[in-house]
């Protein structure tokens, strides 16, 4: 499988949202460590990658790359 690069677009999220993860670990009610770590590995469960997201006001979505079409 193909490294999806989570890294990148959460980084991008952030720059664009003005936020610090330090910031982002506090609303989602997790070390800063543990934050980083996530992002670094790019290991990360479905359900607290959820939890970060929605503290940052944002969700996850799948969307087929060809169609462009969002499930």
């Amino acid at each position: 499988m193909k490294d999806y690069g989570f890294e990148k677009d959460f980084r991008k999220m952030m720059v664009e949202k003005g936020l610090k993860t330090g910031e982002i670990a506090k609303a989602a009610g997790i070390p800063q460590q543990t934050l980083s770590n996530y992002l670094y590995r790019n290991d990360i469960s479905f359900s607290k990658l959820n939890k970060i997201l929605e503290s940052v006001g944002c969700e996850l979505r799948i969307v087929d790359k060809d169609s462009k079409k969002l499930y």
